[in-house]
């Protein structure tokens, strides 16, 4: 009876072991970072005017999801939504690009590194997952892409706005091995480490 439960416990630890091989050759395959640890897990909600009409937009990141809706009713108050495809994994608003008026930042996960439009040189976009920093900016009525970044490297783990003399905010990035690097600003086109004095 007892050689029995052995014989029944390794089949179902090799089972398991097999499932999990296969599994993880699976995520592999989408080349899916296998153990994003400092991917963000807690829903945010947050309620800001950044199209300056006197009405707080709601911002919402869920399930690595993110929406923005205006105020109203249910029919008309959608406005933004990022696609199924990316992994958006927190977000801020602050003026980076220190025009006096406030952008969405998103930190995201994505396929690719160019999208649609890419170098010439690049004859096929990369299909693994890579980091990335988006920036948006209300024109013309709805939220606009203002710089979109190609594959971060080092990654993000985590960011802190740091207010700025001017009103606008700086970038403080925190690398996955838990290195707290310096202050990144806007420059000439785009985010750069900021110059220390």
């Amino acid at each position: 009876m007892q050689q029995r439960r052995r014989t029944a416990y390794r089949i179902a630890v090799s089972g398991g072991l097999l499932l999990c091989c296969v599994l993880l050759g699976w995520l592999n395959r989408y080349e899916l970072p296998l153990l994003p640890l400092y991917w963000h897990t807690e829903d945010k909600i947050g309620l800001h005017d950044l199209n300056y009409d006197g009405r707080e937009e709601k911002y919402e990141l869920k399930n690595l999801g993110f929406m923005v809706t205006e105020p109203g009713d249910a029919a008309s108050d959608f406005a933004f939504s990022t696609p199924p495809s990316w992994k958006v994994t927190d977000y801020l608003t602050g003026d980076i690009d220190r025009d006096g008026v406030e952008e969405l930042l998103l930190l995201v996960w994505k396929q690719g590194s160019f999208g649609e439009h890419r170098p010439f040189w690049i004859e096929e976009d990369d299909p693994a997952y890579s980091q990335h920093l988006f920036i948006y900016k209300w024109e013309q009525g709805r939220l606009q892409p203002i710089w979109m970044s190609s594959a971060l490297y080092p990654q993000i783990a985590a960011w802190e706005p740091v207010a700025r003399p001017d009103g606008s905010i700086a970038l403080l990035l925190t690398a996955p091995e838990g290195e707290v690097g310096e202050e990144w600003v806007w420059g000439n086109w785009g985010i750069e480490r900021a110059e220390s004095d």
